[in-house]
């Protein structure tokens, strides 16, 4: 859920890894998603006021330190991940449930994530960070 970090609207994610990044046990830490979860209504209910980041727990930008232990309502599809690629892209908007994993590989995992927005929609004021890392 990107939103808490860059603001909700029009504007989708495009994340870019740099190298081969592999899923699973003793992977890279791949990203991993919830399909649908950003049109599932249990799960936008259950989200809604994850609005912004702070230092406060779940809305420091954090859902849970662990992706598996996230309590998701039934109706949700479950966790998902795949292998990735050099050229390969996912894009998704700001409330799709998302979230990389810890890097088992005992290598870098390096990748690049990109915010995309209508060039007629403003943009808001200032950067949306949380008190733990504030304007110098």
């Amino acid at each position: 859920m990107d939103r808490a970090y860059v603001g909700a609207g029009a504007r989708l994610t495009a994340w870019v890894p740099l190298g081969d990044v592999s899923a699973g046990p003793g992977g890279s830490g791949s990203l991993c998603w919830v399909p649908g979860s950003h049109v599932e209504p249990a799960v936008v209910e259950r989200f809604r006021d994850h609005q912004s980041a702070g230092a406060d727990g779940e809305r420091s930008g954090w859902l849970a330190p662990d992706p598996g232990a996230l309590r998701l309502p039934p109706s949700a599809r479950g966790w998902r991940s795949a292998d990735f690629a050099p050229g390969d892209v996912a894009f998704f908007g700001m409330d799709l449930l998302h979230t990389t994993v810890p890097n088992g590989s005992g290598s870098f995992r390096l990748s690049c994530d990109t915010r995309w927005q209508p060039a007629d929609i403003p943009t808001h004021a200032g950067p949306n960070v949380g008190p733990w890392r504030g304007p110098q």
